[in-house]
C-alpha cells in the first residue's frame, strides 16, 4: 500500500516467515519501497532454513 500523500511506489514492504512446524511466525525484515526495488530470495530462503533448524 502506497504512504498516505505518496505515489504508488512508495510505501513499505514486509517480509516474514510461517514455520508451519512449530506454528510461529518470524519477521525477517521491514524496508521501504523506495530503498529496494525487491528482496534477495536467496538470503530469505537461507533464513527461513536456519529458523527452521533452531529449537
Amino acid at each position: 500500500k502506497a504512504l498516505k500523500g505518496k505515489g504508488a511506489r512508495s510505501g513499505i514492504r514486509i517480509v516474514y516467515a510461517y514455520i508451519a512446524e512449530k506454528d510461529e511466525i518470524y519477521l525477517i525484515e521491514i524496508y521501504s519501497k523506495n530503498d529496494k526495488e525487491s528482496e534477495d530470495h536467496e538470503r530469505i530462503k537461507q533464513v527461513v532454513r536456519q529458523l527452521k533448524k533452531q529449537n
